[in-house]
Order: structure tokens, then sequence, then C-alpha cells
């Protein structure tokens, strides 16, 4: 009773014809979406949607970036000779770490 009164509201709706006739099942989803998500925004605000893009959005650039580096790897690497040098380095022994009293096991 209620999507019919919905859809009586609309400028498309026309008794017993059209499409609300036809795909009645879907349009009866469409009414029913539309009025949930409605209630969503008008409780929470419009938090979930600002939210959805800006995680669409990083994941394009995310996606993007990760492009652009398999693109440059596939080109570039090892594309180029590098002068061997040996540099001589002075070998550091790990020290024990200092650990926090509540750490130690006494």
């Amino acid at each position: 009773g209620q999507i019919k009164t919905a859809w009586k509201k609309g400028w498309g709706y026309k008794e017993g014809s059209g499409t609300h006739k036809e795909f009645t099942d879907m349009m009866a989803m469409k009414t029913v979406t539309s009025r949930a998500c409605k209630q969503i925004v008008q409780q929470y605000g419009d938090v979930f949607v600002v939210d959805a893009a800006e995680t669409s959005e990083r994941r394009e650039y995310d996606d993007t970036v990760a492009a652009d580096v398999a693109y440059e790897v596939a080109e570039n690497a090892n594309s180029m000779e590098f002068d061997a040098e040996v540099v001589d380095a002075e070998i550091v022994e790990d020290e024990e770490p200092v650990l926090p009293d509540f750490m130690k096991g006494e």
C-alpha cells in the first residue's frame, strides 16, 4: 500500500499501465531502496556518501600509482649499467637492545 501511494505521487505513474505495471518488482525495489537511503541520509547525514567517495578516489589513485610503477619497472629495470665501486664499510656488531624495566624478565 505504501509503495503504491508513493508511486501515485510521481509524475510517471499511470494506474494499470506503463513501466510500473510491466516491471512491478523492479520498481518496488527501486522505491524501497530510495526510501531506505533517504532515511539513512536524514539520520546520519551524508557521511557515508563522502566516505565512500573518498575511499573510491584513494583506490583509483593507488591503482594509477601502481600502474605507473609497473610501467616504469617494465620499461627501465636493468636497462642501465652501473659503475661497480667497492666501498670499505665498517661492520658494527649488533648491540644488545635496551629494554624498559617492565619488559625485563626479573
